[in-house]
């Protein structure tokens, strides 16, 4: 029977189970929660403020949706 591995889940539900991990002191390998980026699968983590967004834990330059940094 299929299954399914991977979801995607919006921002404020990632910062509230970031929120909980911080919360309980849950220890998280690498400080990586399991959420990828949908384009290249890389571990991402979200963050809050005016604009919330999920950010790459590392840069990955071959990722349209990764930061660039500026020259």
């Amino acid at each position: 029977m299929p299954k399914i591995e991977e979801c995607l889940i919006g921002v404020n539900l990632a910062l509230a189970l970031k929120a909980m991990v911080e919360a309980t002191g849950v220890p998280i390998p690498d400080g990586k929660l399991g959420l990828m980026c949908p384009e290249c699968k890389r571990a991402v983590k979200p963050h809050a403020g005016e604009s919330a967004h999920f950010e790459h834990v590392r840069r990955n330059s071959k990722c349209s949706l990764s930061h660039k940094t500026s020259a």
